[in-house]
């Protein structure tokens, strides 16, 4: 009876709590179910705002991403929120602040002396459209206020044909804002919108910024004054790996051939009597030329 088959172990229930744990001193073993009972709630309330904080920075992290589904993310290195008009902030989750008045004096920036001064960008755009401070395609301060300064501080190194480009460029590139942005019937600041007009306008203020004087261009510039051309590289220099720089520079090099065309070849083929070749050359300068630019962003 008191044998068992050989290799055969008596069969011992294990209890739940451990061996040792049972042979501890009343005293302290009712210690230490007190101090589990008492650790359990804040063990408890401790996990659970954990829990809480890792949903909130997932949450936050997905609005970050998404723009809060009021923009979307810049393409290439920098993957910035591009806020949607109206909308600013770093995740776009912000009501972006409506255009304000600015005085009569920005809508006529040349002034009673025909002269552009740098500060427009500031006291006039900037002030116009404070929702675009902060924004990803921010214009006015960042580029417009910036290049305007630069070639301002250079000018002095510049042929005196080419500091009459850069006085008429200056003045032409903000009577453009003023014509196509600084509208007081604006109410919503598009500032996506605001750099992409302003830069539309870069090729035709290079080109022929004074329509009275079409000798005031970057294409004459070329032929008479070169070296003006390397002084312009070397002030925008940071700017010209810029997508929307290479832009502007296909579409001034479009502009200097279609002038080229309209005042050096056109003259020869109308002496030549080829009278229709030439007004073919009217029509691309005064049609297909945009039509190209529009095919291009398309």
């Amino acid at each position: 009876f008191g044998s068992r088959p050989f290799g055969l172990k008596p069969m011992i229930r294990r209890s739940p709590i451990p061996y040792r744990f049972l042979h501890l001193p009343p005293a302290m073993a009712r210690m230490i179910v007190f101090l589990l009972v008492s650790a359990w709630p804040p063990a408890c309330l401790g996990l659970q705002n954990h829990l809480q904080r890792v949903a909130a920075g997932a949450e936050a992290e997905a609005g970050l991403f998404c723009c809060s589904g009021h923009g979307h993310r810049a393409p290439l290195l920098n993957f910035a929120c591009v806020c949607n008009a109206g909308w600013a902030g770093s995740d776009c989750s912000a009501p972006a602040a409506p255009p304000q008045n600015v005085s009569a004096a920005c809508y006529n920036p040349g002034g009673s002396n025909g002269v552009a001064t740098c500060a427009w960008y500031s006291v006039c755009l900037a002030e116009r459209f404070p929702g675009c401070e902060d924004h990803a395609h921010e214009y006015a301060i960042s580029f417009g206020q910036k290049y305007c300064q630069r070639f301002t501080d250079n000018a002095a190194r510049f042929s005196s044909a080419g500091q009459i480009w850069i006085e008429s460029v200056k003045l032409c590139l903000q009577e453009e804002l003023v014509t196509d942005v600084l509208s007081p019937s604006v109410n919503v600041a598009d500032c996506t919108q605001i750099r992409r007009t302003a830069f539309d306008s870069h090729p035709r203020c290079y080109v022929q910024p004074d329509k009275s004087d079409p000798s005031i261009g970057i294409c004459h510039l070329m032929v008479t004054n070169p070296r003006d051309i390397v002084l312009i590289l070397e002030t925008t220099w940071d700017a010209l790996l810029a997508l929307e720089s290479v832009k502007q520079i296909i579409d001034t090099a479009i502009g200097c051939a279609l002038q080229a065309l309209q005042h050096i070849v056109k003259p020869l083929l109308l002496q030549d009597g080829y009278s229709e070749v030439a007004a073919l050359i009217d029509s691309s300068i005064h049609g297909n030329s945009s039509d190209v630019i529009d095919i291009r962003e398309r």
